[in-house]
Parts: C-alpha cells; structure tokens; sequence
C-alpha cells in the first residue's frame, strides 16, 4: 500500500486499548513513498504488548514496595502491629522453654533477652537493656541470659559495643525459644515456662513494667 505527501493520512491502530496515531505516507524531501505493510503494523502491536506489559510491571513493584514502607515506616498505623505483638505475647505465655545447658531451678525466675546482632531496634534499645542488666546484677533471685542466634562470641561484641553487660551469653536459634523476632524479653519461672513475654523496641511504659519484675 503506498502514500504520497499529498495522500497522508492519520491513521489509529488500536492494540489493548492502546491507539497510535500514525502519519500514513509521505515523500520527505523527494525520498521514496513510504510503505505500510502488514508486517509493520504486527511490529508495532509487538512492541506495544512489550511496553504495556513492563508498564504494568513496574507499577506493580511500585505498588509492593509502597505498601511495605507505609507497613513497617514508623509513621505507620502502629495499632494493628500492636495488636499482633499482644496476640503473640498471650501464644508464648504458659509455653515452656528447652534451653541446651540451662537449669531453670537453679534460679527462681530468669529472664531472657532474645537478641540479634544485626538488629536495628536491639541496638535502638540499648539503654534499657543497661538498666536491666545493672538491676539484675544487684540480686540473685533473678537470673538474666541473653540468647543470640549468633555465636557467642559475635553476641558479646555486640554486647560490649553497646555497653551492655551480661555475663551469661548463650547461641541458640530463635524458634527454639519460640520466638519469631528480636528484640524480644521473655520471664521464666523455675520450671522453664513463660509467665510473662515483652515484644519488640519497648515504649517507657513498657520497660517500666519489665523493670518492675526485677526484685
């Protein structure tokens, strides 16, 4: 099908919903008519289907990392997590706790921070961590382990960095504790069952209740 300047036309291809407006013809400065063929509108559906479809793509990984900052940004609804924290604090209470190289009746009550070295908000929560370690030392009747799924001597590190002191550091995997996130502070009783379970960076409300478990 040929088309000279004086017969050029605007034509619309509709492919997806898609119209390209073509100019169908024309001799630029004397060159040859333009030829339209089949083979060239096929191409150019191709093309559109390839850029509609990594349009969509790029929309999509848009969208999933839009909805995951506004799920975990700190400026987020917090009120739903709250509410899962509670749901799994209420899971892990009455559960007991096999700890490889740990007698739980040797103390009335111990005390186990879960912890990662390469977790933001136990770094975060540093300071609280010192004043329970600094309460726990100034009695016996409470014995406080901090769990690392790390070796331990990586976990002590971390701990020195922060200027945390604890004496007895134990390298155990999370699930073991059945817990699924760090930081996280689990009370014990000489048995090994959990009677109470702290969940995450703690607000000072929070770590005044766990304080307040300290004789």
């Amino acid at each position: 099908m040929r088309f000279t300047k004086t017969a050029c036309l605007l034509a619309q291809i509709k492919f997806n919903q898609v119209f390209l407006p073509l100019c169908l013809g024309g001799e630029a400065n004397g060159g040859s008519p333009l030829i339209i063929t089949r083979r060239w509108v096929r191409l150019i559906g191709r093309t559109l289907t390839l850029v509609a479809n990594l349009a969509t793509i790029v929309i999509a990984i848009v969208l999933v990392v839009a909805v995951k900052q506004q799920r975990f940004s700190p400026s987020a609804p917090t009120e739903p997590l709250a509410r899962s924290a509670e749901r799994t604090r209420a899971t892990l209470k009455g559960t007991r706790v096999n700890l490889p190289g740990v007698d739980w009746s040797t103390n009335q009550q111990t005390m186990i921070l879960a912890l990662q070295t390469r977790c933001k908000f136990c770094a975060e929560s540093a300071p609280f961590y010192k004043q329970v370690a600094d309460k726990t030392s100034k009695q016996s009747a409470l014995h406080l382990v901090a769990v690392f799924p790390q070796e331990a001597d990586a976990a002590k590190a971390f701990l020195d960095s922060l200027g945390v002191s604890v004496r007895d550091i134990r390298q155990a995997p999370l699930n073991a504790l059945g817990v699924s996130g760090t930081p996280t502070i689990l009370l014990l009783d000489n048995t090994g069952l959990i009677t109470e379970a702290w969940l995450g960076r703690l607000d000072p409300e929070r770590e005044a209740e766990v304080l307040r478990q300290i004789p």
